[in-house]
């Protein structure tokens, strides 16, 4: 299974966005190591310093469109004190992971 990895960071809050980095990688790595056909072609990592813009995710979608792969969403959790990310309804398939703790 192909998929593009999506990894969300804070940047405005450095210690936070680092340890959710680290998680997400981690999630992202443990779901490789889940299935010998797991593999991911890319990663796109959104800074969600600045609220409600996410180029990198609509890029993510448009790589997974073309390559027939999945969108691999590390962590909906919230980052620092930003907010949760809410998965909108897309038009590929999506796998969602849960890295441990808030970030």
């Amino acid at each position: 299974m192909r998929a593009i990895a999506y990894v969300r960071t804070r940047k405005i809050e450095p210690a936070a966005s680092e340890q959710a980095v680290s998680r997400q990688r981690d999630a992202v790595i443990a779901w490789i190591n889940s299935a010998a056909d797991h593999v991911v072609i890319t990663t796109y990592i959104e800074d969600e310093s600045q609220p409600g813009l996410r180029p990198n995710l609509k890029t993510a979608i448009d790589v997974c469109q073309k390559q027939n792969a999945i969108l691999l969403v590390a962590s909906t959790k919230a980052i620092g004190s930003g907010e949760p990310f809410c998965l909108p309804t897309f038009d590929v398939p999506v796998v969602k992971l849960q890295a441990q703790h808030r970030f």
